[in-house]
């Protein structure tokens, strides 16, 4: 969570899905232990969703709502078709794209815009830059990713931030004795059987800190092990290696945006429907703040882009794009409005403690790559049995919801039991 212009925003996870329909998220559990506030998320209903051609206005709110149910049926289908066919990660694997195609779907370069605006909303901004590389066994398949969440969804806007489900937590940690070390790097983990030693640095003073410990379990994004942010000794095994990098890391952005003058589109939230995929297709509006300001969510290369550009280019970017959408809905308006006063975005492919936003699965993933490697810790010898010293965990490392906050809970929870396991033999 971080301020922008006086109100709690979130630069990383910001919905909570699976709200007892289906499948009853512990992300969900927590957030009714601390009262967390939030307001249910509808980008699917015509009644809060206006869609607008992004270079002439015209009202595509109705058409648009028509592909977005065609596309649900399709995807449906899908999924169905995944389970019918028992399509499996691996050899037998197949992308998200091709499977989507058999069962109605236009190819991308047969798409109008509507149907590839709606494509890119739905799917392609929260998972992969393109569904040709994305797996449907891990995506598609019935008991994985969101496919068990149902629809409910809670969009969290709560003043003291969706870290707030941590709070118990850090006490529970705190009252047992822990003590948690912020701004502080890890550069260096030598990990021998029965030892574990720690080199960190602290960020504002560049002191060098040294910790011994039994045990360490290391939560770093994919991306940092990817990128070797953190040097092991030993190093780690070839066969971890080659685990770590059948995953895909993505990239998810947000761009917030704030407007010196009522800006008072007659929906929460809107698609801008342009030939330019993903260029800042779908806003929503802070319910909870003033009525300027609003959120847009970009992924893959269309993210990478904007987390790149100066305040000023994404300003300018945004008020043409509000001109040519707007130059109808609002035309008795002065332009200048559409100029927004202020912008922040996220920078998660930029930040080296990332690399990235979160996991995605590419089709044939651990084709010739046990999956069972990538979870795997390491007894500080190149074998894969025996007591660990070193343990792995993180939404990457999680059998259903990899990408997904209770991902990273579900894949601690694995760890804590493994541990137990292990010292009590």
């Amino acid at each position: 969570s971080t301020q922008f212009e006086g109100h709690t925003v979130e630069r990383g996870a910001n919905w909570i899905s699976g709200l007892e329909e289906i499948y009853e998220n512990p992300i969900w559990i927590l957030a009714k232990q601390v009262n967390l506030e939030g307001h249910e998320s509808n980008r699917d209903e015509q009644q809060s969703v206006l869609a607008l051609h992004g270079e002439n206005g015209t009202d595509m709110t109705e058409e648009y709502m028509e592909t977005l149910q065609r596309f649900d049926g399709i995807y449906e289908k899908a999924v169905m078709t995944c389970a019918h066919q028992g399509i499996q990660p691996g050899h037998d694997d197949v992308d998200v794209m091709t499977l989507l195609e058999q069962c109605g779907w236009k190819k991308p370069l047969e798409q109008t815009m509507l149907e590839q605006t709606v494509q890119t909303n739905v799917l392609d901004v929260w998972v992969a830059n393109d569904l040709r590389n994305l797996s449907a066994a891990h995506d598609m398949r019935p008991g994985m990713n969101d496919v068990d969440l149902g629809k409910e969804e809670v969009f969290v806007e709560d003043p003291r931030g969706f870290n707030t489900i941590m709070n118990g937590m850090v006490d529970d940690i705190q009252k047992w004795g822990g003590t948690i070390k912020l701004n502080t790097v890890v550069e260096r983990v030598e990990y021998a059987p029965e030892n574990v030693q720690i080199k960190a640095k602290d960020i504002e003073s560049e002191q060098v800190v040294e910790y011994s410990a039994d045990i360490i379990v290391c939560t770093t994004s994919l991306g940092v092990l990817q990128n070797e942010q953190i040097e092991f000794v030993p190093p780690l095994p070839d066969w971890k290696k080659r685990a770590i990098h059948e995953i895909g890391m993505f990239c998810f952005a947000k761009v917030f945006a704030r407007f010196d003058e009522r800006f008072q589109p007659n929906k929460d939230q809107f698609a801008i429907c342009t030939n330019q995929k993903g260029h800042y297709p779908f806003w929503m509006k802070y319910k909870n703040a003033s009525d300027n300001l609003f959120m847009c969510h970009l992924g893959g290369l269309e993210a990478e882009r904007v987390e790149s550009l100066t305040d000023k280019e994404i300003k300018n970017e945004i008020e043409e794009l509000f001109r040519n959408a707007f130059s109808i809905k609002l035309a008795s308006v002065d332009p200048i409005i559409f100029r927004p006063a202020a912008v922040a975005v996220t920078n998660w492919s930029k930040n080296p403690r990332f690399c990235g936003s979160y996991s995605y699965f590419p089709v044939h993933a651990f084709a010739t790559v046990r999956e069972a490697d990538l979870t795997c810790g390491l007894t500080g010898t190149n074998n894969r049995d025996g007591p660990k010293t070193l343990y792995f965990a993180g939404e990457a490392l999680d059998d259903k919801f990899n990408g997904w906050v209770q991902g990273a809970y579900r894949s601690g929870e694995r760890v804590a039991r493994s541990i137990i396991e292990d010292i009590t033999l």
